[in-house]
């Protein structure tokens, strides 16, 4: 059905001569819609919300289906360590996301978008290349994957929902001494107390803006909101054992991450800010995904003079 509206909307589109399209951008659950820019004789990208390191996840696991005839689900809470490329270290297949090696049809769900991916002319991810260059290279690398456009990150510039209330928060935020803040954003479905419910109205993507456009001081964790996540158990514990997590320990992990406990606490602390810093230049012209994002909108035009409206 949807794709029958689409389909009658494009063709409107096509037949205006000022109209020229230069190919189809879906997401991971409209790869359906590839399709339909088949018929038109149009070409097809993917704009991938996650980082590159889940989308090279996707592709390998699709590979040891296709490939090695491997049954996916067989990995769920294995002991098997799989060798995923851009990954620097072996990953435990029972860390892995449950609904990528889901019985209940998710694993194929998800095997069959890998598929639909290769098929696409290019992918757009949300991540730059100096935070994951290992995963950002083995794509480029990868002679069976489609060219990869990391174009992070991607913000949103634009809201006016309770403008005025996220402000007041923002301004209490910088007001605050460097490095003296954990902010757990858990969006609008997130359940808190009254005293800090005002912050379910501070959107994530005013965070990041004010990150990037160096206008804030204070660190925050943002949780995304309405994100629906996968609680992963510590895979070298004894998961048989009913565990509670109480307060103190939550608080003493919290102060390790901000203080830092020894040399690894610092060297993470260091990593994380440098990261911070390239995120904020990333999108500056002559940088990476500034040169990405030119490199995409060249293919978008070259498009035009390429493919054509096939009766």
């Amino acid at each position: 059905m949807n794709k029958q509206h689409v389909r009658d909307h494009v063709a409107k589109m096509v037949s205006a001569e000022s109209t020229q399209i230069a190919g189809f951008v879906v997401d991971l659950f409209c790869t359906p819609m590839m399709d339909v820019a088949a018929e038109f004789g149009l070409p097809s990208y993917v704009f991938f919300t996650s980082n590159a390191a889940v989308l090279g996840l996707m592709f390998h696991l699709e590979t040891l289906s296709r490939d090695e005839k491997r049954d996916i689900t067989e990995l769920k809470d294995s002991d098997t360590e799989l060798e995923i490329p851009g990954f620097v270290n072996p990953v435990p297949a029972k860390v892995l996301p449950s609904m990528l090696v889901d019985k209940q049809s998710g694993s194929a769900i998800f095997i069959n978008i890998a598929k639909r991916f290769r098929e696409s002319k290019g992918i757009i991810v949300n991540t730059f290349a100096e935070l994951e260059s290992n995963a950002v290279r083995s794509l480029a690398e990868d002679g069976n994957v489609p060219p990869v456009y990391p174009v992070g990150p991607v913000i949103h510039l634009v809201n006016n929902e309770n403008e005025e209330e996220a402000m007041k928060i923002m301004r209490w935020l910088d007001d605050q001494p460097p490095l003296s803040v954990v902010f757990l954003c858990f969006g609008s479905m997130g359940i808190s107390s009254p005293l800090v419910s005002p912050f379910r109205t501070c959107r994530t993507g005013e965070e990041v803006r004010a990150q990037i456009e160096g206008d804030s001081t204070s660190p925050r964790a943002k949780w995304p909101p309405d994100l629906v996540l996968d609680y992963k158990k510590d895979f070298r514990s004894d998961n048989t054992k009913v565990m509670l997590v109480i307060a103190k320990e939550i608080e003493n992990g919290i102060r390790k991450l901000m203080e830092g406990w020894n040399e690894c606490g610092e060297d993470i602390k260091q990593r994380v800010k440098e990261m911070s810093e390239k995120s904020k230049v990333a999108v500056v012209d002559r940088w990476s995904s500034y040169n990405f994002v030119g490199l995409l909108i060249e293919d978008f035009m070259n498009n035009m003079h390429t493919y054509a409206f096939r009766e």
